[in-house]
């Protein structure tokens, strides 16, 4: 077939319908060899209609492609198609081809958006999670960081709070933290000090406790503390001793409720919160108080503990049981009264006596029988009077004058025996009984003491059951478990003392007989 350069191609060629080239012409060396059949061709051959494309030949260069079929000249034959290439210009080339590969990539996108999307997600949900982690991380660091100070300074405070005051914080910083942890520092510092002057303060008040705690347990007097609420907030071992009393029933009890454990007290109690409530600060009573047989007497003082110059921290209360000592003082007034009686009415009593005996002999002949009879029975009087005042003046002597003591070794219950039958043939009316101790009661004493002491009550009690027609005198001896001390009780079915006379029964010229000298007692107390 020859070319036509009119027709502005650069190739022809005729494809049958079947893809069999019948004819081929070119104006270039570029197409030398005719082109395969591509794609558009089959389109055209199908459905026997024109088309037009693009496609690309050598070196990016951009041909257009067009295929019209036309009929076969042979009546019989099948349609032929017409090939014919054009060759765009530069510029239409560059912009097509532009085109064509902005298309050709876009398709490439379009192709591969699904699998790009999902490693574009896949890849922001691990760049989120890292992110995340890191955030995490930087959050847990930094909260670390934060929180570190303030849990340091809570263990401190811990520390503290446990009583360890030597806990320090450390100073890593010069912030906010640096100076709280300095602070706190200070703080442990300064409670450390307070803590060493406390407890240093605590050891000198204790040493001064215990240096007044056995000042006051060398002391003789009983001493008492009443504070604001009047609770007994001191009391030594005197106190104790003197009150008769358990240490537990007085420290840290109310005052007034002492009372109910020892009500022969009560007097002594009223008489502390009398002084506690006095307004003065000062206070001084004697206090009597009984029970049963015995009898004492408290000598108590008391004064106000006071703060500065109003207020009042308590009382204090100082006693001392002086009846030993009053009742020394007594016995020695009295002893020095029955010295003198002794003495100013001993003497007369002896002129006297022979003054009576002497007239009795004188002028009773002298008188007739009545006159001589009156004259006898005045002058015996006279003499049994004079008797009477010698027995009394010898009792005085004998209450006034202190014998030397001569210890020996004796049996008590012969001594006791002895003398119940001597008081028996005396008084045979009146019963003795003796229940003594089983065997042989050795004893260490003044022998003279004990038969004197023996004397004098055995001698009170036949007195007391002289009214009585059925006398009755129990003589009793036992030793004491667990000592070495002897108890004796005499006891009678007499009247007994009245309570007056009872307080007062051991004391000088204190009796319920109107013949007694009331010395008997007196001089029993003072021989024990």
């Amino acid at each position: 077939m020859n070319f036509d350069p009119r027709v502005g191609a650069t190739n022809l060629t005729v494809f049958s319908s079947g893809g069999r080239i019948i004819a081929f012409s070119s104006s270039t060396s570029v197409f030398l060899v005719p082109q395969d059949t591509n794609q558009l061709f089959w389109l055209a051959a199908d459905s026997q209609r024109a088309y037009v494309g693009l496609t690309t030949q050598g070196h990016k260069r951009l041909y257009a492609q067009a295929l019209v079929p036309f009929a076969n000249p042979v009546p019989w034959g099948q349609p032929w198609i017409l090939q014919a290439w054009f060759r765009l210009p530069r510029q239409e080339n560059r912009l097509t081809l532009g085109v064509r590969n902005s298309y050709a990539r876009y398709e490439k996108l379009r192709f591969f958006r699904a699998p790009l999307k999902l490693s574009f997600i896949l890849t922001l949900t691990l760049v989120l999670l890292l992110s995340l982690l890191a955030a995490a991380s930087g959050a847990l660091y930094a909260a670390r960081r934060l929180v570190a100070p303030i849990q340091s300074l809570i263990e401190g405070f811990r520390s503290v709070a446990r009583g360890d005051l030597g806990v320090r914080l450390p100073l890593s910083s010069r912030d906010d933290w640096g100076f709280l942890s300095h602070s706190f520092n200070a703080m442990a510092q300064k409670l450390a000090d307070a803590q060493a002057v406390a407890h240093q303060s605590q050891s000198q008040i204790e040493r001064e406790r215990f240096y007044l705690e056995t000042v006051l347990s060398r002391l003789t007097s009983g001493v008492i503390v009443l504070d604001n609420e009047l609770k007994v907030s001191l009391a030594n071992d005197s106190a104790v001793e003197t009150l008769k009393a358990e240490r537990h029933e007085l420290l840290g009890q109310f005052i007034a409720g002492f009372a109910a454990w020892h009500p022969e007290l009560s007097e002594f109690v009223s008489a502390c919160i009398e002084a506690h409530r006095s307004a003065s600060g000062e206070f001084q009573r004697e206090i009597a108080m009984s029970h049963g047989l015995n009898r004492r007497i408290l000598l108590m003082r008391a004064a106000s503990l006071t703060v500065g110059e109003l207020h009042t921290k308590g009382t204090v209360i100082v006693f001392d049981d002086v009846t030993s000592h009053l009742q020394s003082q007594r016995d020695a007034a009295w002893g020095e009264v029955a010295r003198r009686l002794a003495h100013e009415i001993k003497n007369p009593l002896t002129p006297i006596q022979l003054a009576a005996e002497r007239i009795q002999r004188r002028y009773q002949p002298l008188l007739d029988v009545p006159h001589a009879e009156d004259l006898a029975g005045l002058t015996a009087t006279i003499i049994q009077q004079v008797e009477a005042m010698k027995r009394m003046v010898n009792a005085f002597s004998e209450y006034a004058r202190s014998p030397d003591i001569h210890i020996t070794r004796f049996d008590l219950n012969q001594c006791i025996g002895d003398i119940a039958e001597l008081y028996r043939e005396q008084s045979p009316s009146i019963e003795i009984a003796l229940e003594l101790s089983e065997g042989q009661l050795w004893i260490e004493a003044d022998q003279a003491r004990i038969l004197q002491i023996l004397h004098n009550l055995l001698k009170n009690s036949v007195e007391a059951l002289h009214s009585l027609s059925h006398g009755h005198i129990c003589v009793t001896t036992r030793m004491i478990p667990d000592s070495e001390e002897v108890e004796l009780s005499i006891e009678d079915n007499g009247a007994g003392f009245s309570p007056v006379i009872l307080e007062h029964a051991f004391e000088p010229y204190v009796t319920s007989k109107r013949k007694g000298t009331g010395l008997g007692l007196a001089i029993v107390k003072k021989l024990n």
